[in-house]
């Protein structure tokens, strides 16, 4: 069973009575808001002038969730003002991830005070977040909002000075708190502390320095309602809150009466309500990044909403090796959408303990959800200019899979700097388009050496730009750098790669693969990642025209990025022309060589490349 699911390993479970059969959990839909901004109060008086109560006000999905019976529910449907009736999601026992056991206590493995991160070191270095971290990004001025169970953070040593705006718990305040078991507040607050964390030495979260809202929308009891609507009414919320992201390591598939089961065709990105909830927060410019869900073992096998969200991150799980968990859902959804967007660490992932001051590591697409939602965080917290499409793209076409994406990895293994690089079109005061990419480097980057190679979509070659940094971070050369256009940019496509080399002369080069460029179409103003034709072998071309009498083209074709050096040489072999001493990107390049004083005859041109040397004969003729 596979129904609204902490996806994670939770080691108890407490069984309570089931609610009534003849009352079950309905979504009522209404055909208009009666000219009022929220829900009608008037639809509102009409169904609990039928039923006992209203549990749940949607005005994003103008509609309210209600207990009834066959007989309420027949004549709730037949009010003019009912558009549509749906059940509300239950929980089935949660599935335990076919991983090592139960959570590890990692209390006494280690407490090295010169190692920074200590017990999380290899969920935050496996992508790059370190770097981040390191030129003092750690997602200051960025709201993050987390829908889970429970929360009890403020004793642990490293979630004591953790920025909680606020936290409400919507089952709480259904059920009361005494009716709720303790391991109420395990899984939100083990989800939360893989972002917020400090503890130099031990442990550190992704975004520590971020502000928090939680939210507590899930009951762990087994077979009672978990509700879909407490998930809405959270992240409803969460907006008036003013979140920027929502993380969400929850799921929901299944009913407790199989009559009302959502389907695999269900996860379409339209028909949870979980789901159209997430994407009416992505139009209000909130990101949601949710777990892809542990069914990748099991027959259900497929991503649960709202992670088949049309414009929701889903993130799967990989381990250590950066092979992708057994456990973590496959895609694609219904309607054949890429699932799911990114993979990170979620195999041994280790977390706050509650209750102690303790450590603990376990498994599941619930830890690697909030590994992106917080790289999302750092991301905002540099680039607050970014929208929301803007960010989950940058998530996506930074990915280590982003050309060729599929349904077990999605775009590929999340990389924190290449997220953080993603270029976006900027339109300056006066009216100049100028693309804008944030780069950093954990021992700098030598600034002039940052170039925007440039073409069009019907050129093969590149031209090259330097790229000014416009905004130093913290006195060192990361930051936001940026190429202002001629106003004559060629208004229907570029593609493009930036480049630069850090401090100690390596190459650091977007988008990633050599094999790909970024595509820009300023007509949708977000930029993409597409591959392009790499040659297999290194190529000199006979030069053309040839014989010429004012200028001649010599192409080449290069298999890898490298330093390219062309000479030309007269008869005697004297040096009488240095056409290029450069780095070169993989692909197909042209120069032009104009003589200037040379007098006719027969001339040789040599270019040298990765130790290879090759040469070619031309004629001119004046």
């Amino acid at each position: 069973m596979h129904g609204s699911f902490i996806v994670c390993i939770i080691s108890l479970l407490f069984i309570f009575p089931l609610e009534s059969q003849d009352h079950q959990r309905y979504w009522i839909f209404f055909t208009d808001k009666d000219n009022e901004v929220s829900v009608s109060e008037m639809y509102v008086d009409e169904i609990l002038s039928v039923t006992d109560s209203v549990t749940v006000r949607s005005r994003w999905l103008n509609a309210v969730s209600v207990p009834a019976a066959p007989d309420q529910l027949e004549t709730i449907r037949s009010f003019p003002f009912v558009a549509a009736i749906q059940p509300v999601a239950r929980m089935a026992r949660p599935q335990p991830v076919p991983e090592p056991g139960h959570p590890v206590d990692l209390q006494d493995r280690y407490l090295d005070t010169e190692n920074y991160y200590g017990l999380s070191e290899t969920q935050i270095k496996m992508h790059g977040i370190d770097v981040l971290h390191t030129v003092g990004i750690t997602g200051s001025g960025v709201t993050i909002g987390f829908l889970d169970t429970g929360y009890r953070w403020d004793q642990h040593v490293a979630l004591q000075n953790a920025q909680v705006i606020t936290e409400r718990d919507f089952v709480a305040e259904h059920y009361s708190d005494d009716q709720l078991p303790q391991s109420h507040y395990d899984h939100g607050t083990w989800v939360f502390s893989v972002v917020a964390g400090y503890d130099p030495g031990t442990f550190i979260g992704v975004a520590h320095d971020a502000q928090f809202l939680l939210g507590a929308t899930e009951d762990v009891r087994s077979e009672t309602p978990i509700e879909e609507d407490f998930w809405v009414a959270g992240i409803e919320w969460m907006d008036e809150m003013g979140v920027d992201i929502v993380s969400t390591s929850l799921g929901y598939s299944t009913f407790d009466n199989p009559a009302y089961n959502y389907t695999p065709d269900d996860m379409d990105g339209k028909t949870a309500v979980t789901t159209i909830a997430a994407d009416i927060a992505f139009e209000k410019g909130i990101l949601v990044i949710a777990s892809a869900g542990n069914s990748g073992a099991t027959p259900w096998r497929i991503i649960t909403s709202p992670a088949d969200g049309r414009y929701v991150i889903a993130a799967g799980a990989i381990n250590a090796n950066e092979d992708i968990a057994n456990f973590s859902s496959r895609g694609p959804s219904a309607d054949g959408r890429i699932k799911p967007d990114v993979s990170a660490i979620g195999v041994q992932v280790t977390y706050a303990q509650v209750g102690s001051s303790g450590y603990a590591a376990s498994s599941g697409t619930s830890l690697s959800a909030p590994i992106v939602s917080g790289t999302a965080g750092l991301i905002l917290s540099a680039r607050r200019d970014l929208t929301a499409a803007e960010l989950r793209n940058a998530l996506r076409m930074s990915a280590r899979r982003t050309g060729e994406p599929d349904n077990t990895f999605g775009y590929g293994i999340l990389d924190a700097p290449a997220a953080l690089a993603y270029p976006v079109l900027r339109q300056l005061t006066d009216g100049s388009p100028a693309l804008q990419t944030f780069l950093t480097a954990q021992d700098g980057l030598i600034k002039e050496t940052v170039t925007l190679h440039l073409r069009t979509s019907n050129d093969p070659d590149y031209s090259l730009y330097p790229i000014t940094l416009t905004g130093p971070l913290n006195a060192t050369t990361s930051g936001l750098y940026r190429h202002i256009f001629d106003t004559q940019y060629d208004a229907q496509s570029l593609r493009f790669i930036i480049t630069a080399r850090d401090s100690s002369g390596n190459l650091i080069r977007y988008p990633r693969g050599t094999a790909h460029e970024f595509y820009l179409s300023p007509v949708h103003n977000l930029v993409t990642v597409v591959e392009r034709v790499i040659p297999d072998r290194f190529v000199l071309h006979q030069n053309f025209p040839n014989p010429f009498n004012n200028r001649t083209v010599i192409r080449f074709e290069l298999p890898h990025d490298d330093r390219v050096l062309i000479n030309v040489y007269d008869v005697l072999g004297r040096r009488v022309a240095s056409l290029t001493d450069d780095f070169y990107l993989a692909g197909v390049h042209e120069v032009t060589w104009t003589p200037r004083l040379q007098a006719s005859g027969v001339y040789f041109y040599s270019i040298r490349y990765g130790g290879t040397t090759e040469t070619g004969r031309m004629i001119y003729l004046r």
